[in-house]
This record gives C-alpha cells, sequence and structure tokens, in this order.
C-alpha cells in the first residue's frame, strides 16, 4: 500500500493552480498583442481551422503533460512507501556449553570458555546456551544468538574460572546438591534446556568433565546420554582426566566415551600436557559441518521507499514532452 504524506497535498494543489494560471495569462496576452481587421475571412479558411484544431490538440497534450510531470515529481518528493509483511528464514544450530564447575575443572574450563569466546565471533545463524553443574545444575544463560551478550557471559565465565574475579555468584546454585560432579544429572539438565523439542533443529552439547563423580545422581551419565539420543541431539565430550592414575579413571573414561559417543558425538581425551583448544575447535568444525535447519521467524511489518513507479512516468512524461515543445515553437 502506498502511503503519501498529507501535507505534500496543498502544495501540490498550489504548484498546478500557478501552472495553469500561467498559462491561461500567456495564451491571452498572445490574443490581445496581435489585432488583425477582417480576420475572420482568415479563420473561415479549412487549412487554418485544420490547424488551430492540431494547436489545441497539441497544446493540451502539452499541458496535460504538464500536470503529470508535476504531480510525479510531487509525489516522488513525498517518498511514496509501501508495507509487506515478510516471513523471514534463518538457518540455525543449537549449542549448549555444559560445564562442571567442580575445583578440579576450573582451570581446563577457563581455557574452554576462552576458545569459544573467540570462536563465537565469526558463528552465523547458531544460537549459544550454557549450563554449569556440580552437586547440582544451573543455567547461566538460555540459547541465544546475542553474539555480544554470549561474550560478555563467557568473558564473566572465564574470569571466574582463572580466579581473576572474586565475584562468587556465579557458581550460586551450584552446591544444593549431595555429592559433586554429578554428571549425569548435569547432562540431563542440559538435555532439557534446549527449547521447542517438537521442532527439528540441529541440536549439540558441549560436555566438559573430568569424571571424578562424588555422589549418587539421579542420572547416570549414560541415562543422560540416552535422553540426548532420544532428542536426536549429538553429545561431544572434553575429558582432561582421561590418563589420570589408576584403573577407575580408565573405566569412567570409557564410560564417557561410549555414552556420548551413542549420540554420534565425539570423545576427547585431554592430556596433561595438552589444552583443550584444538579439541574445541575441532567440536566447532563438526557442529557447523552438520546441515542447519531453516527457521521460521515471527512475520513483521516492512516498509521501504517505492518511488519507481511515479519517477518511471516523470521520464516517460519528458520523453513525450520534448517533441510537443518543439512542434508548438514551430
Amino acid at each position: 500500500m502506498a502511503l503519501i504524506q498529507g501535507w505534500m497535498l496543498p502544495i501540490v494543489a498550489v504548484v498546478l493552480g500557478v501552472v495553469l494560471w500561467l498559462l491561461l495569462r500567456h495564451r491571452r496576452r498572445r490574443a490581445a498583442a496581435v489585432p488583425v481587421a477582417h480576420s475572420e475571412r482568415l479563420t473561415a479558411l479549412p487549412g487554418y481551422a485544420a490547424a488551430l484544431r492540431r494547436y489545441r490538440i497539441t497544446l493540451a497534450a502539452a499541458l496535460a503533460l504538464v500536470l503529470g510531470l508535476v504531480v510525479a515529481l510531487a509525489v516522488a518528493a513525498a517518498r511514496p512507501t509501501s508495507i509487506s509483511a515478510l516471513d523471514p528464514q534463518k538457518r540455525n544450530r543449537d549449542i549448549i556449553l555444559c560445564m562442571d564447575v567442580s575445583g578440579s575443572m576450573l582451570s581446563f574450563n577457563a581455557e574452554v570458555v576462552d576458545v569459544f569466546e573467540r570462536l563465537a565471533r565469526g558463528f552465523n545463524g547458531e544460537r549459544i546456551g550454557m549450563v554449569i553443574f556440580n552437586s547440582s545444575a544451573v543455567q547461566v544463560f538460555p540459547l541465544t544468538d546475542d553474539y555480544q551478550f554470549v561474550a560478555e557471559q563467557l568473558a564473566t565465565a572465564g574470569r571466574a574460572f582463572d580466579f581473576s574475579s572474586s565475584d562468587i555468584e556465579f557458581f550460586a546454585g551450584t552446591f544444593t546438591g549431595t555429592g559433586s560432579s554429578l554428571i549425569g544429572d548435569g547432562l540431563a539438565t542440559c538435555v532439557n534446556s534446549f527449547d521447542q523439542k517438537g521442532q527439528p533443529r540441529t541440536r549439540s552439547i558441549v560436555l566438559s568433565t573430568d569424571n571424578r563423580l562424588a555422589g549418587r545422581p539421579l542420572y547416570t551419565i549414560t541415562e543422560a546420554a540416552g535422553l540426548a539420543g532420544r532428542d536426536g541431539i549429538r553429545v561431544y565430550g572434553l575429558n582432561p582426566a582421561q590418563f589420570g592414575v589408576g584403573s577407575g579413571r580408565d573405566r569412567a573414561g570409557a564410560q564417557m566415551q561410549q555414552a556420548v559417543e551413542s549420540t554420534n558425538g565425539d570423545y576427547y581425551a585431554i592430556d596433561d600436557s595438552g589444552t583443550g583448544d584444538d579439541a574445541v575447535a575441532q567440536i566447532i568444525a563438526r557442529v557447523q559441518s552438520r546441515e542447519a535447519t531453516a527457521l521460521t521467524s515471527a512475520p513483521r511489518a516492512v516498509a521501504g521507499d517505492r518511488p519507481d513507479g511515479v519517477l518511471v512516468a516523470a521520464l516517460l512524461g519528458v520523453a513525450l514532452l520534448l517533441p510537443l515543445a518543439w512542434r508548438l515553437r514551430r
């Protein structure tokens, strides 16, 4: 629908009135300036009558074109716009950072969020969320594609993990249960942090834990991985304690590996001499290699200038007016 600003209409009317007045005044002056005796004999000639008709028709056409040109330019100056409903689509991947915040994991988590913060600057369409857990799990921020907000939250997490911030409120709510590093409960909370479960999306969890379970969780890591697999969520596991001392570490690592690979995810064992930078980069590459899901956002009204039609009409009017002006001059 075209919209024209109302205050332009009086200006258009005034311009049209001035043009008409000037044309009529010029015509009267020409008629009064050339007195001819016995002109009725001349005007009675058939050739004169035909020439006068042609002149009047040409003059009327020129006047109509001038008026049309004035109207077209006035409409263009009023900036006509159109409003349309847009149903935008964007391609989307959802990623939840699921982080064990027990004391033995803090320094490693600082590395992980630092890499994630740097990589998130190049994201396009991914939504990021974060859940931390110890004896209980807490959602730090929900899934969002506001990457400035994500960067701020990850920077806050990084400062908390490397003890450069004295704000212990970041860990509030993660000590309300009994025990420590209840991995299955943390992973189950991350699975339930995805929204719109009924819609097909590409969903992934980056699970960071050293598998030092202490206590009795409601879900084992195998059961939580089963929840993820049921919802089509891939889990990518980061374990910085795979190569510790004792066979218990090996069994826990093997159990974690089996759980995450059951979701078609990957398992990364980080030894004491390495860092998680490469592993996180590989995980992001794997996540982004998966086909993103096309999502339709809420319809929104879009307004834009639409002067094309009136400008084309003005140009056409000028093109037709030039030969008429030449003919009138003759």
